[in-house]
């Protein structure tokens, strides 16, 4: 049973690692968008981080994707251990990715 358990956490964890990997990239698409090639992925992006932005440490996206900083700098400035850094990120990302699916992002 545990066996199960631990595929079944690797494979959140590729998905995790697939929403960061758009989060860290949607920055760019935003600024390249002139011609509105990427209007519908930007759009999609735009609406997964809306359903979550009540959420009380939203600041993390923002932190973490958007001015690149390390856990240990969300840390400090959040004014939390890293471990908590750790957990705010995989509660935020596993809540978008719902949302992602639903848009076909993932």
């Amino acid at each position: 049973m545990a066996i199960i358990f631990i595929i079944g956490d690797n494979m959140t964890d590729e998905k995790i690692r697939e929403i960061e990997e758009i989060l860290f990239t949607y920055k760019d698409y935003c600024i390249i968008n002139k011609d509105n090639k990427y209007a519908d992925m930007i759009a999609d992006v735009e609406s997964a981080l809306f359903v979550i932005r009540k959420n009380k440490r939203f600041d993390f996206i923002d932190l973490r994707y958007f001015k690149n900083m390390t856990y240990e700098e969300i840390a400090e400035e959040l004014d939390v251990d890293i471990r908590t850094v750790f957990r705010i990120r995989k509660r935020l990302l596993s809540k978008l990715k719902l949302h992602f699916k639903i848009r076909r992002l993932l």
